[in-house]
C-alpha cells in the first residue's frame, strides 16, 4: 500500500465531519460552490469551497491577493452561506483561504 501526499488551497468553509458526500453532489450540482475532502489519511475534514488548487508535494503555486477581488469574496461568501444552508449544515468556521494538507 502506497501513500500519496497533496496540499490544497481552498477558499470556503469547514463543515462538519461525516457529511454525506452523495447529498454533497446532489445538493451542488451546477452550482459556483463545490466540496473538498481532505486531511490526515482515515481523518479527512469536508469543506465547502468556492476556489480550489491542489499543490503536489514538492511543487508549488503563486497566489496573488489582486486575483480575487475583495467584492469576488462577498459573492463566494453568500453562496456558501446558501450551500450550507440548502444541505443542512451549520459551518464550523467562517469563510477563508485553507491550506490543507492531505495523505491518502
Amino acid at each position: 500500500m502506497g501513500m500519496y501526499h497533496s496540499a490544497y488551497f481552498a477558499y470556503g468553509v469547514r463543515i462538519p465531519d461525516g457529511a454525506d458526500i452523495e447529498e454533497l453532489e446532489d445538493g451542488l450540482h451546477g452550482g459556483s460552490v463545490g466540496y473538498l475532502t481532505a486531511g490526515n489519511y482515515d481523518r479527512d475534514m469536508t469543506f465547502l469551497v468556492t476556489e480550489c488548487n491542489s499543490v503536489d508535494l514538492g511543487e508549488f503555486k503563486a497566489v496573488f491577493p489582486e486575483s480575487f477581488l475583495r467584492a469576488e469574496h462577498g459573492g463566494w461568501d453568500a453562496a456558501l452561506r446558501k450551500a450550507a444552508e440548502q444541505l443542512g449544515v451549520t459551518p464550523l468556521t467562517e469563510p477563508a483561504w485553507f491550506f490543507v494538507p492531505n495523505l491518502s
